[in-house]
């Protein structure tokens, strides 16, 4: 059995110095406030639906999601 030995390449050193220079962890810059996790079955039309609007806006599922609830209180009928 061949061992896996690929060397991988060093990130380019502006981007490690850009990184440094913010003194930010880089796990906050990912932080989003969401700290619930919400698990459901969907059909399979509607996730493709999801994927394809998350994709062509370039956003998260989530924020398909949350965008979706405030419309639909935007415009419910009370």
């Amino acid at each position: 059995m061949k061992k896996n030995t690929r060397k991988w390449e060093a990130p380019p050193q502006e981007a490690s110095e850009n990184l440094t220079s913010l003194n930010i962890d880089k796990r906050s810059l990912t932080k989003t406030g969401r700290t619930y996790q919400l698990g459901t079955r969907v059909k399979k039309e509607f996730l493709e639906e999801l994927k394809a609007i998350a994709y062509e806006e370039r956003l998260k599922y989530v924020e398909v999601l949350e965008k979706a609830l405030e419309c639909y209180k935007k415009h419910r009928k009370r």
